[in-house]
């Protein structure tokens, strides 16, 4: 398998990409939608006719199933069993044990999958689509799937592609469907390309056979299950085992130029320009996306510039965009800070009192941390960092960031954060963060926690001065994972309540989770123990309350604060109304700069 492969845009046109496994990584619900399908239905057999029971495994589903319409994947599999089902019609649901039931009852546990779980995205697919597009390529998706459009709008992707060919439009066109070339031939007529002018990209056999069979200008195989000589033989041209292994050579002197000097730069997203300091990948001059704002690799020269830029509020509140690991340092400076929430001290400077007032740095509700087995808290000062980028999303006012780090050990892990102040429900808050183990299994740690000891130590011109406006009035842990943490501002006497409520989901696993409450004089949270393996997903979500004594309308903080944790909605429900009003400010603010 090849280590890195090599793109040139100006020999295509366009670039087909298939969703599942490739795009979305739904293969899993795929998988266990029609484990479920198929197990309960030659379980039911078996109890009528005395036939042994054999469970579905991954392999039927990678050589029957994978890249196939449901009803052609029905009969393949039910032809592989030795078993006859009749076809059915459209009239029969999902009770009825027909070609056409049986694919009723795996799309209706698939989208229940999709409500239930949400769609995960292979962040450096996306990255290759929008360099492409970038560069002037056109882009479709080609899937089997009749969700597809559900699918890309739940992971809102659907703006990333011109042309899109599924399941339900090829019943519509009588298109047969993968193994036969006839929707990748379709996509690339409505993209107005020729086949040798366009790039496939497939994980599934079926897929890659495709691409092959329509005599497309280049195939790439996405090996993510160890199957990649099965592609090579089926037709990839290349077979790589991740998109960030494509380089993309671009040709605008002499000689081409191949981009792909670092582990990170298939990112397309513009940085921040400032000579000596940030880099910008060649092609992001070409169509920078405007909305997003970016930044590779890690430097902690300017770490405290970036927690600045990166911070995220709503008028009522604002949080700077420090790692979620961090505690105020030399490196780093977390901080939240309310509209108006000022408090004054008294500091004796060569034998004068002098009284200074400061906007207080509130308790931070971001900490969030790990570690494997009984080792280190996760230190990026202690690790071989991978792969490292902040992105602040101004469509969405959402803060993103994905790292992928090795430790002394070897041992390699994956981490992506999101994280919103609400612009509508202005007194909450969302941080959801997912941890994955790449290559080792053994005990996860996650830590949680408010932490109320937090002073205003930010400009180093300040120092001299006295700093700590808080006092700690309650910590406190709520079952069955929740924390609360009261303060008071020491001379302004302010009260201030932080709650936060905590879920914690294993994707696709069944998994003991330990939650153990932890409280310090100043900090309160949770440990969440449990046992990982390479692959596995750990997702933590933290719904955070701030309210104050100012407020209008309470009973106090604290009632008000617990209150709303029960009462709020999950991270993704709240970050789609978030975001639905923050398009109608950010509307609101292109027309008047458009008029202007």
């Amino acid at each position: 398998m090849s280590r890195k492969a090599a793109l040139v845009p100006s020999h295509f046109d366009a670039v087909a990409f298939d969703l599942d496994g490739v795009v979305t990584d739904t293969a899993g619900l795929h998988f266990h939608a029609w484990k479920k399908t198929f197990d309960v239905f030659f379980g039911e057999r078996a109890r009528r006719t005395g036939v042994a029971f054999a469970p579905f495994t991954l392999e039927d589903y990678r050589r029957y199933i994978d890249g196939r319409p449901r009803e052609e994947a029905i009969r393949a599999f039910m032809a592989a069993r030795g078993t006859n089902v009749a076809a059915g019609g459209e009239p029969d649901g999902p009770e009825v044990e027909t070609v056409q039931g049986l694919a009723r009852r795996k799309d209706g546990l698939f989208l229940e999958g999709i409500r239930s779980k949400g769609v995960d995205i292979y962040p450096s697919t996306v990255a290759l689509i929008r360099r492409v597009r970038a560069l002037g390529l056109k882009t479709a998706v080609v899937s089997a799937s009749r969700n597809c459009q559900q699918i890309l709008q739940t992971a809102r992707l659907d703006h990333l592609f011109d042309v899109r060919i599924d399941g339900r439009d090829a019943a519509t066109l009588g298109l047969p469907g993968k193994p036969a070339p006839d929707t990748f031939l379709a996509a690339a007529r409505r993209l107005g390309t020729s086949p040798e002018r366009t790039v496939v990209i497939e994980d599934a056999i079926a897929g890659v056979t495709a691409g092959r069979a329509g005599g497309f200008g280049l195939v790439i195989g996405i090996d993510r299950t160890g199957h990649g000589a099965d592609l090579e033989n089926a037709g990839a041209d290349i077979v790589v085992a991740d998109l960030n292994q494509i380089d993309l050579e671009l040709e605008d002197g002499p000689t081409p130029r191949r981009v792909g000097a670092k582990p990170d730069v298939h990112r397309l997203d513009p940085f921040i320009a400032q000579q000596g300091t940030e880099t910008r990948h060649p092609a992001a001059h070409a169509r920078p996306d405007p909305w997003l704002f970016a930044h590779e690799g890690f430097d902690p020269a300017l770490e405290g510039r970036r927690e600045t830029l990166f911070a995220v509020g709503n008028g009522y509140f604002v949080t700077r965009g420090a790692a979620a690991e961090a505690r105020a340092d030399n490196l780093y400076y977390p901080g939240t800070y309310l509209a108006g929430g000022y408090n004054r001290l008294t500091t004796r400077i060569d034998g004068r009192s002098i009284e200074h007032e400061d906007l207080v740095n509130l308790p931070n509700w971001l900490p969030l941390t790990f570690r494997i087995d009984e080792g280190e808290w996760f230190d990026l000062h202690l690790v071989e960092i991978l792969e490292y980028r902040l992105a602040l999303d101004l469509r969405r006012g959402l803060y993103l960031r994905t790292l992928r780090i090795r430790d002394p050990h070897g041992r390699e892990t994956s981490l992506a954060e999101r994280r919103f102040v609400h612009m509508d429900a202005k007194h909450l808050a969302g941080q959801h963060v997912t941890i994955t183990s790449e290559n080792w299994s053994g005990r996860l740690t996650v830590r949680a926690m408010l932490d109320g000891d937090v002073a205003n130590t930010g400009v180093p011109r300040y120092k001299a001065f006295e700093s700590k406006h808080l006092r700690v009035c309650e910590a406190a842990a709520i079952a069955p994972c929740s924390m609360l943490l009261e303060v008071d501002t020491t001379q302004s006497q302010l009260r201030i309540a932080q709650a936060a409520r905590m879920d914690i989901r294993i994707r696709g696993h069944d998994v003991a989770v330990d939650k153990r409450p932890i409280k310090e004089a100043a900090r309160v949270g949770y440990d969440i123990v449990l046992d990982v393996r390479p692959g596995l997903s750990t997702e933590i979500e933290k719904i955070v309350a701030l309210y104050t004594s100012r407020d209008r309308a309470i009973a106090d903080p604290e009632t008000a604060a617990r209150t709303a944790i029960v009462r709020a909605e999950s991270f993704d429900a709240l970050l789609q109304t978030h975001e639905s009003v923050w398009r109608i400010y950010g509307s609101a603010a292109t027309s008047t700069c458009s008029r202007s």
